[in-house]
């Protein structure tokens, strides 16, 4: 897809500079996500008072905030397929990830907690947008740091995210009439951050796939040459030296955007009959109902299993989040090769079977302090390749395995099968808690199974193959 009157150094500039945004926005959508449920229950239970239904609300809040993420995405993801209109989506998305967040704010009525978590869930479709759009506009060996940057902007702000809840913990203002407190400064630090990001989405951000697709024009030249595929440097060289005269006489938008609905649903039938992305979606799945159940664990443990204090389960959380950053971090600077993020992909799922191991120590021992501890230093280094796997693994492999013109909505379907683990995670994880000597093998033993499926498929995700051309 080329843009009439395309100037592909201007459009390199408008590339960096939305790419800083993109950067932005991640950080934002980290620090929603932390904040979304760390002080939700004390908001409705000692804030707002509800005294009947108060499970309901809270399960309700939690599920409709998840469920409007994974429909959100399908739908908005395919239309921005479609149109590439990236700044209006931004702008509109971002702009009701906003009210949503002041609606959360309002300390009134459990309905505005529950409209406003409604509305700010759109915010969901934000990640598969920026994702597919990174896809589309670098070359295939700058994509994997461009993902990693993103991932660590996004570990950011999930880590930031406990650290503003605590700067609200003795507020006590009123702001424009709404009192502020402990429980929903995190809606106003929310509201503010995306008032930024809409700011900046309004000034600041450019259609880069709707100018022009890198990733489509490497395909049509891997079709037209004969003699092999170009090599990325030279894709970019070659549209640097054409001339803004050659651009203007091709279209706004190429034929394969303008595919019938009918076509798209059969690439999703093929995208549901291969073997290796229906893997990438249960990796996701899992790898998804693994990191939030071990959140969710994390304070349960501390207090009954290892009878430590609330300091304790603070200082999990935040060494958590420190290592595993500082691993996306390096990665943004050393990214691994395929072979090497297949090979993290392998181990990740041994160090799912030490993470679940060290529960089953702590239910069944746990009387050795020091031991304890240096189980827990260890847990982060694990848990962060787990995290690889669900932020660079699944995802560089995937965008690999699909055309331009279904990137957006191939990774939704990717992150809706993440929310879904996410969903089953949150729901079940007390349950889980009580019967973790039973939960706890039987996860190592699927996170095993699937090793051997990754290892079995392992050629094919160190070269995938696109479904459909």
């Amino acid at each position: 897809m080329v843009a009439h009157d395309f100037n592909y150094k201007d459009w390199l500039a408008r590339r960096k500079t939305t790419t800083k945004v993109f950067i932005v926005v991640q950080f934002a959508l980290g620090i929603e996500y932390s904040m979304t449920f760390t002080t939700l229950y004390v908001y409705l239970k000692d804030v707002i008072h509800v005294k009947n239904n108060l499970n309901a609300f809270y399960s309700s809040i939690c599920g409709i905030y998840v469920l409007t993420q994974i429909v959100a995405s399908l739908v908005l993801c395919r239309l921005f397929d479609k149109y590439r209109t990236l700044k209006l989506f931004f702008i509109l998305i971002t702009f009701i990830t906003f009210v949503g967040n002041v609606l959360y704010t309002i300390p009134y009525s459990p309905y505005f907690l529950l409209a406003g978590r409604f509305l700010s869930g759109a915010g969901g479709c934000l990640r598969p947008i920026i994702l597919s759009e990174l896809t589309r506009s670098y070359p295939s060996d700058e994509v994997i740091t461009q993902m990693s940057a993103m991932s660590f902007s996004y570990g950011i702000g999930f880590t930031v995210g406990p650290a503003i809840n605590i700067a609200f913990v003795k507020a006590r203002f009123t702001l424009i009439g709404i009192p502020i407190n402990y429980a929903n400064g995190a809606g106003l630090a929310l509201s503010i951050a995306f008032l930024m990001a809409f700011i900046l989405s309004l000034f600041f951000l450019s259609d880069l796939s709707k100018e022009f697709d890198l990733k489509e024009e490497r395909q049509k030249k891997t079709t037209d040459k004969l003699s092999g595929p170009p090599r990325d440097e030279e894709l970019e060289k070659d549209s640097l030296d054409s001339t803004n005269e050659d651009f203007a006489n091709a279209p706004l938008l190429s034929g394969s955007l303008l595919e019938n609905s009918t076509e798209i649903d059969n690439v999703l039938c093929r995208l549901f009959s291969s073997i290796d992305i229906v893997l990438i979606f249960v990796f996701a799945f899992f790898a998804y109902i693994t990191m939030l159940m071990q959140d969710l664990w994390i304070p349960m443990a501390v207090i009954k299993l290892l009878h430590w204090k609330v300091l304790e389960i603070n200082l999990i959380f935040l060494l958590n989040g420190i290592i595993i950053s500082f691993i996306c971090l390096f990665l943004v600077f050393k990214p691994p090769s395929k072979n090497q993020l297949v090979n993290l992909g392998i181990s990740s799922f041994i160090a799912t079977c030490y993470m679940y191991g060290i529960y089953l120590y702590f239910r069944l021992v746990g009387d050795i302090e020091w031991l304890n501890v240096t189980l827990w230093i260890i847990n982060p280094f694990m848990k962060s390749t787990v995290v690889i796997v669900d932020e660079l693994f699944t995802m560089s492999v995937l965008a690999q395995m699909v055309p331009s013109k279904i990137q957006a909505l191939t990774e939704s379907v990717r992150l809706m099968f993440s929310r879904l683990g996410a969903t089953l995670a949150l729901f079940t994880a007390a349950f889980a808690f009580e019967y973790i000597l039973y939960v706890c093998p039987s996860c190592m033993v699927i996170s095993l199974v699937l090793m051997f499926f990754l290892i079995w498929r392992k050629k094919h995700f160190q070269n995938p193959k696109m479904i459909i051309s």
